[in-house]
């Protein structure tokens, strides 16, 4: 499966925390957004998509990761504000068409 981790345009609110790192970078407890996601699914395809104003520094940190690996077909695409719990990562995996996943 392929996964785009992106940015909330609205910028959220976390002030000067992501002035130099994406949302999905920020801690959250010991791990990052993206590491959980890492952690507990090593077989997805994480692709990384900031903001444009910090996309050099992202691609820096983790080359060869940008929106350019993304391959054809189908993405689940999370803000990098979405808590990766393992619930909503096993039904993800089990969704076909098109679809969106909101919290209440």
């Amino acid at each position: 499966m392929q996964v785009v981790l992106l940015e909330d345009r609205q910028g959220g609110h976390f002030g000067p925390l992501t002035l130099l790192r994406p949302q999905f970078d920020l801690r959250c407890g010991a791990l990052s957004v993206r590491e959980k996601i890492e952690r507990r699914r090593p077989g997805w395809n994480l692709v990384l998509h900031p903001r444009l104003e910090i996309a050099p520094l992202v691609e820096e940190l983790h080359p060869g990761r940008g929106i350019e690996s993304l391959e054809p077909g189908p993405a689940l695409l999370l803000y990098g504000t979405f808590m990766p719990l393992e619930d909503p990562l096993l039904r993800a995996e089990h969704l076909e068409g098109e679809f969106l996943l909101k919290a209440g």
